[in-house]
């Protein structure tokens, strides 16, 4: 085994990895940078453990989440404390980039850890050159609470491997699927000043679709894009979705996009 760098060592069962997080998130869909920061913690019953070296795989499947198979990263032995927003240093990442990851670490004592269990995250399209969808409007000045669902019904061949929707509302909006919440957040996004910046959620609807005929709904509320604030430019609300699925290669495919 000697070609496998550090693959004799034996695990110390006493040195567990646990807490893996992206950008300060837990399993993030659709990150709005390509340079990512990793984070982890770690315990150990005997006292006055500490960090003295880590390593760190990625790929973009779990069955290759491996020292010699992983095709996004393997940083190898780094002697490093740091165990707080590590940043990125894999392979360039790119718009709808589904990333699986773990780490292990050496305590003072040069024991090593077990790999931590896999982690996952994603990211977004910040680039605007990635938006096939365009923005579409409700406007009723009549009834400025209005609150409508959009709805639209699409096929699909077979079960997605992943299957995410990128959503940009200009106020308030809720995603269902075949009849199921995506998500567990309300009055989202985060309130934005819209002539500096919209915000855009993405959305792992996987688990809610299947083979076939499938319902999506976008419910959505003006919130605080009304007329007189900063950016304001109709009255809104305002959206644009785009659904796309990613194989296991990372290539992608649009599904759906409002036009």
């Amino acid at each position: 085994c000697s070609f496998l760098p550090f693959g004799c060592a034996k695990p110390d069962p006493e040195l567990n990895i646990f807490d893996l997080k992206c950008e300060n998130l837990k399993e993030p869909a659709g990150i709005a940078t390509f340079m990512p920061r990793l984070s982890w913690k770690y315990s150990s019953e005997i006292n006055g453990t500490s960090q003295s070296a880590y390593q760190i795989i990625a790929a973009s499947d779990t069955n290759i989440l491996d020292e010699t198979s992983a095709d996004l990263w393997n940083s190898g032995k780094i002697v490093s404390k740091e165990s707080v927003l590590v940043p990125w240093n894999g392979e360039q990442l790119r718009s709808g980039t589904l990333c699986f990851w773990k780490v292990r670490i050496w305590d003072q004592n040069d024991r090593i850890s077990d790999w931590s269990t896999a982690s996952l995250f994603s990211t977004g399209l910040p680039e605007e050159t990635e938006w096939k969808a365009v923005y579409i409007a409700y406007n009723n000045s009549k009834d400025i609470n209005a609150s409508p669902q959009l709805r639209k019904g699409f096929t699909l061949d077979n079960d997605p491997e992943h299957l995410f929707i990128h959503v940009n509302s200009l106020g308030y909006h809720e995603v269902w699927v075949n009849g199921k919440k995506a998500g567990d957040k309300v009055l989202t996004p985060a309130v934005s000043q819209f002539s500096k910046r919209s915000l855009v959620l993405t959305y792992d609807i996987t688990s809610l679709v299947g083979k076939g005929q499938n319902d999506l709904v976008i419910w959505l509320g003006r919130g605080w894009y009304a007329p007189g604030l900063p950016g304001v430019v109709n009255e809104g609300p305002v959206v644009r979705a785009q659904m796309e699925s990613v194989a296991k290669d990372n290539s992608r495919e649009i599904i759906l996009a409002t036009d």
